[in-house]
């Protein structure tokens, strides 16, 4: 209960134990008597390890339980999405996150006693003093000679700290802090840089959520759908909603493959839904208009129309490109115009959003 305290108020281990022991209603909360002492900070920290991962999904899921065995919990569709989580530490540019690694290496070896060359420590400290205008290249070469020679010379921690700036250097990792191994840049749209994490959360259509996975900034949820709905009870989802980053084959094929209906938009090629009507497997457009054939294609139907029908007919100007005579329309399976369980799936999406918004703005995540 004070660790419940702790993240609704924001408090660190410290002040959650002060505050349980000052507030009455805190105190009432954890069930303390009036005359009785929170537990200290040392204390939850050597709970909350005890504890684990393991031990707070299990809470997780037995609550889930008494939701639906309660009624609450209802509908077969799942609602998918993530939002991202700023870190609290700050995000540094891979020079400077370089210059961080080799500070922390050198008080490391100083703090352990660890046995280390003059000359190898006086290499690093001229990589630190190194100035941001000089070619990354070069800081890159020489961290990597740096690296090659405190091989073997290092604990464990050092070693870890050495192999995540290998990472930067050679495969581009996204780290922005050596202190905080899951945060990672990424982007909530292409001109916002978010340094954090992606928090991806399943619903069900009682707002509940029903399972979530902490991803680092960089990575993209489209991805893991399919991690995400193993997690759920087997047949017993019959639909999957989602925004277009969830529109690829793989997460398709493997939603069809199980039986589970995709009320995902596609990626492109939406703003005609409203415009024509899908009807006994022939397009109509709003003015009467009907395609006369059909080309079958990976993932859809391409429809076309007659030249004389609509070759230029006036009532969607601009419609026909540059050499083609006629109106074609592709029909992709996230795309059933006019379809009115598929509506219903796209409406019930944006549950999510307001749910993460009262997430964000209530519970502060």
């Amino acid at each position: 209960k004070m660790l419940i305290l702790e993240y609704l108020y924001n408090l660190s281990d410290v002040a959650v134990s002060q505050a349980v022991n000052c507030n009455i209603l805190f105190k009432w909360f954890c069930g303390l008597d009036i005359d009785e002492l929170a537990q200290d900070d040392t204390t939850l920290v050597k709970f909350r390890r005890r504890f684990g991962e393991d031990g707070f999904k299990a809470v997780f899921t037995d609550f889930i339980e008494q939701v639906k065995r309660l009624g609450y919990g209802k509908g077969k569709l799942r609602i998918l999405d993530a939002t991202c989580v700023v870190s609290f530490s700050r995000g540094l540019n891979v020079v400077n996150l370089l210059k961080d690694g080799i500070k922390r290496v050198l008080r490391r070896v100083k703090e352990k006693a660890l046995p280390l060359s003059e000359k190898v420590k006086a290499n690093a400290l001229k990589l630190i003093k190194v100035k941001r205008w000089v070619k990354l290249l070069e800081l890159k070469k020489g961290v990597k000679q740096l690296m090659r020679e405190l091989n073997g010379e290092v604990d464990k921690r050092s070693e870890k700290i050495l192999d995540l700036m290998k990472q930067v250097i050679d495969n581009g990792k996204t780290i922005g802090r050596l202190v905080d191994f899951d945060a990672a840049w990424g982007y909530k749209s292409k001109s916002l840089p978010i340094f954090g994490y992606k928090v991806h959360l399943v619903y069900d259509e009682s707002r509940f959520i029903t399972n979530l996975k902490v991803l680092s900034g960089d990575k993209n949820k489209g991805s893991r759908l399919n991690e995400m709905i193993e997690k759920e009870p087997k047949g017993q989802i019959k639909g999957v909603c989602g925004d277009a980053l969830y529109d690829t084959k793989f997460n398709r094929d493997y939603l069809a493959v199980n039986g589970i209906e995709a009320y995902i938009p596609a990626r492109r090629g939406s703003s005609e839904i409203d415009t024509f009507i899908l009807e006994g497997g022939r397009v109509r457009y709003i003015s009467g208009k009907v395609s006369i054939g059909k080309i079958n294609q990976e993932r859809g139907e391409l429809h076309y129309f007659s030249a004389k029908d609509y070759g230029g007919c006036g009532h969607y100007g601009g419609c026909i490109s540059a050499g083609e005579i006629r109106k074609r329309v592709y029909i992709s399976e996230s795309k059933r115009l006019r379809d009115v369980e598929y509506k219903k799936g796209i409406g019930i999406r944006r549950v999510i959003e307001r749910v993460i918004r009262w997430l964000k703005r209530w519970l502060g995540l």
